[in-house]
């Protein structure tokens, strides 16, 4: 198409004119050839990158609607006007090369980029793209170092016209803001929990199905986290990510998210509602009391850490070491998922409670919250 172009508009020039015309194209292409803002082709890596950023649109843009940087420098756009479902098909590759020249990509060095540190574990948008999409983006990255400006440029242009040259510089985008912290639910506020009743001697069926329905909510104390992906980028919030995962039965974590893909490639999940098959509406009247208060205080995540953490720790120490004994239920496989679980979470929670130290009153309110398990799986087992 080009050199149709090029070949109709000499053609249709008179012919004292031609050479001239003919030396302003060769003069045009060996400039362009090497300006940093000349657009390259539409590559595969650049197709897979926009169909990944365009799946996300719908959610991404109102949660980006407070940030008031732009990219693509002062002339550039906002982040979610960028983003804007209808519009975004329109300048999905424009978008793509203003986040090249922005400073959240370093070109050829995706390790070196904030926007994959971001992506990784312990950044703001950890667990918004998986795995796989991280692998596509850091591809993209790579391949970006192609379109660099060379280091020392051959000079062809200056020889060919006598001119000088004088190059842009390419703006450098603003901060993304911080996402806005989110409210907590409107449940009912609590930061206790009431002390339970001693039963009357229990069966052992009764006995079992109270301890599988502790288990099928001992992910419980960390669940409402997630429900703010913003309060996740912390150490508390990594902490409990961590359990989450063992708790649900995914793979030990790396420093990308699995996604969707994790759930769909890797078999069967075991975690402790499947081990358990305790669904909450069939909740152990023995514990049911217990249970509706550990989802109110769980819904406040911030304000409860100390002893959502205790909760958490009394759940592994306790919870877990009784299914064991009434173990006639569960199968070996159960049986060592269950093992495994409580490893990781074990390890996770020790490294966390070490870093409180020297913290009294909250390793108090801690210890308060393990008690309580400790106190309804006595309750139970004795």
């Amino acid at each position: 198409m080009g050199i149709n172009a090029v070949i109709g508009y000499m053609a249709s020039l008179p012919v004292a004119e031609r050479d001239t015309a003919w030396k302003r194209i060769q003069a045009g292409f060996i400039l362009a050839s090497e300006l940093p803002t000349t657009p390259s082709p539409r590559s595969d890596l650049d197709a897979a990158l926009e169909k990944i950023f365009g799946e996300k649109t719908i959610a991404a843009q109102p949660m980006h609607a407070s940030c008031p940087a732009k990219i693509g420098g002062q002339m550039g756009k906002k982040l979610d006007d960028w983003l804007d479902p209808i519009l975004y098909p329109t300048h999905s590759l424009a978008f793509l090369r203003a986040l090249a020249d922005s400073r959240w990509v370093v070109r050829g060095e995706p390790e070196k980029s904030k926007l994959i540190r971001e992506m990784k574990w312990g950044g703001r948008m950890f667990g918004a793209f998986t795995s796989q999409e991280v692998a596509v983006l850091e591809a993209w990255i790579c391949d970006l170092n192609r379109h660099n400006l060379p280091i020392k440029r051959t000079g062809s242009y200056e020889a060919f016209t006598g001119a000088e040259t004088k190059f842009p510089v390419i703006g450098v985008t603003c901060e993304w803001s911080d996402i806005l912290a989110c409210p907590s639910a409107p449940r009912q506020y609590t930061s206790s929990l009431m002390p339970t009743n001693s039963f009357s001697p229990l069966s052992f069926q009764e006995k079992s199905h109270a301890i599988l329905s502790l288990l099928s909510v001992s992910a419980v104390p960390f669940e409402y986290l997630p429900s703010f992906p913003a309060k996740c980028a912390s150490t508390y919030g990594m902490m409990a990510i961590r359990c989450l995962r063992a708790l649900y039965g995914f793979l030990p974590d790396s420093d990308t998210c699995a996604g969707m893909n994790e759930v769909t490639t890797n078999g069967p999940i075991l975690g402790v509602v499947e081990i358990a098959g305790v669904a909450l509406k069939d909740t152990s009247e023995h514990v049911r009391e217990f249970v509706a208060q550990l989802l109110c205080i769980s819904a406040h995540p911030e304000r409860n850490e100390a002893i959502l953490v205790g909760l958490q720790d009394g759940f592994i120490d306790y919870v877990f070491p009784a299914c064991e004994q009434l173990h006639t239920q569960l199968s070996v496989m159960e049986l060592q998922a269950l093992r495994s679980i409580r490893a990781r979470c074990r390890q996770t929670l020790d490294a966390y409670v070490k870093q409180k130290n020297g913290h009294g009153n909250w390793l108090a309110e801690m210890i308060d919250g393990k008690k309580v398990v400790q106190s309804i799986v006595s309750n139970i087992v004795n």
